[in-house]
């Protein structure tokens, strides 16, 4: 940094300064260069020239795009915007990838707007970025539509979607881009190899897992048969990783004494194989292999180890490298040590381990009382809760590390002391923290959702102890049952729910429903259920049906049909509704089509009927499964023959074509719908609004949203906005985006991404600036 000051002092006396040049390569020396790093440096010297060129811009957005600091590069890029600046191909990619690290979505849909504008969305490398910026803030969806709107990828595009489907937890996805990437004749590299391993060893596919091993030897990269510098330690880490995930513990062995060269990560994989393996005793013996070789442990290590200490008994040792290391700050190995004390009946301990955490959250609480509660000291769990209560009242809220709670496993048990005998409470125990339910909820939450550490008994001590718990503590003790072989009790939590005068939810209902199918068909105890009913008629069997298609589980409500054929039970025209309603949703004609005959078949047949007895509500049902399932030839005769329509009916027959791609006759049926005196309502106007795409009918229908007053309407008014700029009307969408009072984020970003796509640039940069002023953001 001093012969940088010197070179600077220098071109400042030799007036070189004045020189654009010498000026933007000072700043690159700055943003760049590992060595010389200085990002404050460089914005001083950035401040001092009047007109800095695209160039310039870059190199700031890019250095501090490479440093903590990403927000500053989203903010010089808001200023080069600003001072009417136009970015190049390599402006976006460095913006993208602030945007990626900081998960700020939000500006990332800006900025894909403003690539559609300038039609920089036509460069690999910015589309690439494109899509590696919406799979690292989890928007896989609109990272896929970015991938579809390029005919052709080259293997770093297909590597983003392999990568971006891995770090989101889709490892399916991963596997199958592979038979696309064939498909299309694109070979993979080594970095998508090891995604791939990985997504095989976290999904345990051994056999697609050895298959992509065998590939690796045929595409020359297997990294056994190189050596020294060439030797890929990460892919050789990628296959112990693989096999130790997926059990085979003998090749991952074999692979890992074969390996020349180890990383931190290559002993992590191998010392969680054994651990998860239960194989304790050589996972302890490779950790003690690992710290004697000078390798330093890091989290994963120690959270691995630490459960291998469980099988094996090494734990006071592992604490003193807890101790040792630093890592005793850490809140997800300090629980888990605490779960290991805890496991092996140390309660003394565990209360020492957790003490030596300095910030103690909600999790962290919660293991240790569950852990002294599930080996026999009760007062001391108590003693504990209490604390935690008196803790909670100094702040209304407590951070949870989720990781923590991954990390922990606690095995069921009863509240009790050693001897066997109730923990004796005390006068204050009875005094709750009211102004604070967080940690009490958590708690509950803790004991009912995690298969490792379920402890129903404990969860209903806690609730007991709770005057008024909120709808949320019902649902988790009711959820709670519903997923064990206890299923009556949930539905004894509900019907106390209700008798309190506690109004359930749509969280509520699946769970009791689960409970509801659970105990009828699984334990035989349906004589318990909702208020005593030994025997469901069919209004109850409806129920269920309904309930599984209010909560889009359809396949499940067409298989309750069978189960009232097996109980004897006839269905009724609302219960035939439902299961039609269910058919359309999965677009399953044939059972459609069955269900059609049994509705003849039991009398029920609308078409057969006139006058007051005409079943419109089950008519209608028929032309929506079969418009939904694209019979529309079969859902336009039925519609025609009905004596009687409602809106629904209408909405039924608009949307099948509307979804169906004929948009004429989408609109001709809706006018029709006008012409007859009919109202629209929002789903009207979403159905055919689509349609107006396909036949160009936009303004006609503009005029029908503001006589109807739906202009209020976000959705309505966003998918005008969406029409218009499909339709290359730039102006229109404004308009019709001015029309609406509340503006969101997404409406917001549909009218940018619009004029953006049309040639309307100063426009498009208006609104993007007027969102950032608005939103605050």
């Amino acid at each position: 940094m001093t012969e940088l000051n010197q070179l600077h002092a220098l071109m400042i006396k030799s007036s070189v300064i004045k020189n654009i040049i010498p000026l933007s390569r000072l700043i690159d020396f700055c943003t760049t260069s590992p060595e010389t790093t200085n990002l404050t440096y460089a914005s001083s010297i950035f401040e001092t020239i009047d007109s800095p060129s695209v160039y310039i811009w870059n190199s700031m957005i890019r250095g501090y795009s490479n440093s903590p600091k990403q927000d500053k590069a989203l903010t010089f890029y808001q200023e080069m915007l600003r001072k009417g600046y136009c970015p190049d191909y390599f402006t976006f990619p460095y913006v993208l990838k602030a945007c990626s690290v900081l998960r700020d979505v939000k500006f990332g849909r800006c900025v894909h707007g403003f690539v559609l504008k300038t039609g920089f969305v036509v460069n690999m490398y910015v589309s690439t970025c494109l899509l590696h910026m919406y799979m690292c803030c989890g928007e896989v969806e609109c990272g896929l539509k970015v991938f579809e709107g390029v005919p052709k990828w080259n293997v770093v595009g297909w590597g983003s979607l392999v990568s971006g489907f891995v770090s989101n937890n889709r490892f399916r996805d991963a596997i199958e881009v592979f038979s696309e990437m064939e498909r299309h004749g694109v070979e993979v590299n080594e970095m998508i190899m090891v995604d791939l391993l990985v997504a095989c060893g976290r999904c345990k596919d051994i056999e697609t897992g050895k298959w992509f091993h065998g590939l690796l030897k045929e595409l020359g990269f297997d990294p056994y048969f190189q050596s020294g510098d060439d030797f890929n330690v990460i892919l050789a880490t990628s296959l112990v990783d693989m096999y130790g995930k997926c059990g085979e513990m003998r090749t991952a062995r074999y692979l890992f004494d074969e390996m020349p060269e180890r990383s931190l990560v290559s002993w992590n994989s191998i010392i969680t194989g054994y651990s998860q393996s239960g194989d304790g005793e050589e996972a302890m013996r490779l950790f003690l292999d690992m710290i004697g070789l000078g390798v330093s442990p890091d989290k994963v290590t120690f959270l691995s180890v630490i459960r291998a200490s469980m099988i094996q008994g090494s734990g006071r040792m592992l604490h003193g490298y807890v101790l040792k290391t630093g890592f005793v700050k850490d809140a997800a190995v300090v629980c888990a040590l605490v779960n290991m004390y805890a496991k092996t009946g140390d309660a003394e301990s565990a209360k020492r381990a957790f003490e030596d955490l300095e910030k103690k959250d909600t999790i962290a609480w919660t293991v240790v009382i569950i852990g002294l509660a599930s080996h026999g000291h009760g007062n001391e769990a108590l003693s504990v809760f209490q604390r935690m209560r008196e803790e909670a009242l100094k702040s209304l809220y407590i951070n949870t590390d989720e990781e923590a709670l991954q990390n922990t496993s606690l095995p069921p048990g009863e509240l009790q002391n050693n001897d066997g005998t109730k923990p004796t409470p005390r006068p204050h125990d009875q005094i709750l923290c009211h102004q604070n339910i967080i940690p009490l909820s958590r708690l509950i939450d803790f004991c009912t959702t995690s298969p490792e550490t379920t402890n129903l008994t404990y969860a209903s001590s806690i609730f007991e102890t709770i005057d008024s718990p909120s709808v949320y503590i019902w649902n988790s003790m009711i959820r709670g049952y519903s997923n064990s072989p206890k299923q009556d009790k949930a539905l004894t939590f509900y019907q106390e729910m209700l008798r309190k005068g506690h109004s359930p939810d749509h969280f509520t209902f699946p769970y009791v429903l689960k409970a509801c199918w659970d105990v009828k068909f699984g334990s035989g105890v349906w004589s318990e259920g909702f208020e005593g009913v030994p025997k469901w008629n069919v209004v109850g069997w409806g129920s269920l049906v309904s309930g599984f298609v209010s909560n889009n589980r359809f396949r499940d409500a067409i298989e309750v049909f069978s189960e009232m054929e097996r109980h004897g039970v006839e269905v009724n025209e609302t219960v035939m509704v439902d299961l039609l309603v269910a058919c359309g949703r999965c677009k399953d004609i044939e059972r459609g089509k069955w269900f059609h005959g049994l509705v003849k078949e039991l009398g029920f047949d609308p078409f057969l009927q006139s006058g007051d007895d005409f079943n419109v509500i089950l008519a209608t049902s028929l032309v929506d499964m079969y418009g939904k399932c694209g019979e529309m030839r079969t859902a336009r005769y039925l519609f025609d023959e009905m004596p009687e329509r409602s809106l629904v009916s209408w909405n039924s027959i608009i949307t099948g074509y509307s979804q169906n791609g004929d948009g004429e006759e989408a609109m001709r049926l809706f006018l029709d719908m006008i012409g007859l005196g009919v109202s629209p309502d929002k789903v009207t106007f979403l159905s055919v609004i689509r349609a107006s795409m396909i036949q160009g009918s936009g303004r006609m229908l503009h005029g029908y949203v503001l006589k109807t007053g739906f202009v209020k309407d976000a959705a309505v008014v966003c998918a005008l906005v969406n029409m218009y700029a499909k339709t290359g009307d730039a102006e229109s969408a404004k308009r019709a985006f001015e029309d609406l009072e509340k503006k969101d984020t997404i409406a917001w970003t549909v009218v940018i991404i619009g004029l953006a796509s049309h040639g309307h640039g100063n426009e498009a940069l208006s609104v993007f600036q007027r969102m950032r002023e608005e939103e605050k953001f």
